[in-house]
């Protein structure tokens, strides 16, 4: 009698890791598909797809890719199965801020203070970054976030960022022009200001606005670290 419990225990046992081999080789990972906005790099899309290639589709999960993709300026993956080969990978970057200046290099931070990456100046199109020094830069770069991303609706591109101990920004532009917003005061109707400035074509290159003095908004052309002429373009 136990002879017997003991050959259907045995033959039962097979007959699972037979279903279990079977199994994993039919539902094995054959496609790896990606989505989300993190800026991997083709050799980590090429290194994370054939470590997953033949692997068992339950074996894999959004912690194992993530492992894979150190390095990476990922900060959220997710991983979604589709029977019976496919694997979806949602891959997001982190929310940056900008650049924090480091000679000819640039540190790549986010909203959190969290440095990410150490590239090239040339190799990014983040603002850079001009802060106090300040050990808590996390407030700072939420404001400087909520401040880019009005300039963001308004379709101004910041080039530069630079805030003093008192709260005052200088900014910058891709146009080539250097804006002068002093304190948080009247920040917004500041913004729609300088869009005004610059769709009436009152402003070139190298050109300085200041609009920190809220009585009268005054440009002042600047070359060499000189002023070599001014005027009021708004009263």
């Amino acid at each position: 009698m136990r002879k017997g419990h003991l050959v259907r225990f045995t033959k039962v046992s097979l007959l699972l890791l037979a279903g279990w081999w079977v199994a994993g080789r039919l539902l094995c990972v054959r496609e790896v598909h990606w989505e989300g906005s993190a800026p991997i790099s083709f050799e980590a899309c090429l290194k994370v797809e054939s470590s997953l290639i033949g692997q068992p589709l339950w074996s894999v999960s959004s912690q194992s890719v993530k492992e894979l993709l150190k390095g990476e300026i990922v900060d959220r993956v997710t991983v979604q199965k589709a029977l019976p080969f496919r694997v979806v990978i949602r891959a997001d970057g982190p929310d940056l801020v900008g650049c924090l200046s480091n000679g000819e290099t640039a540190l790549l931070v986010d909203r959190n203070g969290k440095v990410w990456q150490e590239v090239p100046v040339w190799a990014t199109h983040l603002p850079t970054l001009i802060l106090p020094s300040d050990p808590n830069r996390v407030p700072i770069l939420n404001g400087l976030a909520a401040v880019l991303e009005q300039f963001a609706r308004e379709n101004l591109s910041v080039r530069c960022a630079s805030l003093n101990s008192w709260g005052e920004l200088t900014v910058g532009l891709e146009e080539g022009v250097w804006v002068r917003f002093g304190g948080p005061a009247f920040f917004r109707e500041k913004i729609k200001l300088v869009r005004a400035v610059l769709d009436k074509g009152l402003l070139q290159q190298w050109e300085v606005l200041d609009v920190s003095v809220p009585a009268a908004v005054t440009g002042w052309l600047a070359k060499s670290g000189k002023v070599t002429g001014s005027k009021i373009v708004n009263e």
